[in-house]
């Protein structure tokens, strides 16, 4: 008996954390959105944006290639060593708890796109100061090296 109390902790506890992490997306692309809006420099914040860009790309890129969230998976083993297994994935589990009752996989597909594109294209259009330099750093070494090549010929 105590396991299953430990286990349900621990489930809550994951749960916690993918709800956390899910707030921190949604609230940094708003936020990131106003920032671009009002011309504000918290835009150079680059580990905020970079932590937030690469969560989103994999947010996109694990269901395309067949795997899930890692922290839906670990609570739902955690659940299954409990009596409370959800019948439905974990975002629409708590989209419909927490938003609406009649929103489908649908909807977080759609939400899903529209944060991906929208985080991409900040990313690329204003890019934090440190990506930028790193970007003409590698661009200025390609066309080095291009410029290498040709004169070799």
């Amino acid at each position: 008996m105590e396991i299953i109390y430990e286990n349900m902790f621990l489930a809550d506890l994951v749960a916690a954390a993918h709800i956390s992490w899910v707030l921190y997306t949604v609230l940094t692309f708003f936020w990131t959105l106003a920032a671009f809006l009002i011309h504000r420099s918290f835009l150079d914040w680059f580990w905020l944006r970079t932590v937030h860009l690469t969560g989103v790309v994999l947010l996109v890129l694990l269901p395309r290639f067949g795997m899930r969230c890692p922290l839906s998976t670990a609570e739902l083993y955690l659940r299954m060593h409990t009596d409370s297994v959800f019948a439905e994935e974990f975002a629409l589990h708590y989209v419909r708890k927490f938003l609406h009752e009649g929103l489908g996989p649908d909807f977080i597909v759609f939400s899903t796109f529209v944060l991906f594109m929208g985080t991409l294209a900040g990313y690329l259009y204003r890019p934090p100061k440190r990506a930028e330099r790193w970007f003409k750093g590698i661009e200025k070494r390609l066309t080095t090296t291009q410029k290498t090549a040709r004169l070799k010929v």
